[in-house]
């Protein structure tokens, strides 16, 4: 899978957060990746346990 690249700010903040915390919290508007960012992150952990709640 490959992120799009108006993603990967999102993505490198997404990073960075769980560096500092075991937690993070993606904000976007509907239909701008959240789901694939997500995805990025599990699939570059294949090793890491994720709950991952879509609302």
């Amino acid at each position: 899978m490959q992120i799009l690249e108006h993603n990967l700010k999102a993505y490198k903040a997404l990073i960075k957060s769980f560096k500092k915390a075991n937690r993070a919290c993606i904000v976007h508007p509907t239909g701008l990746g959240r789901s694939y960012i997500a995805y990025q992150l599990i699939a570059d952990n294949p090793d890491s346990t994720f709950l991952v709640l879509l609302v």
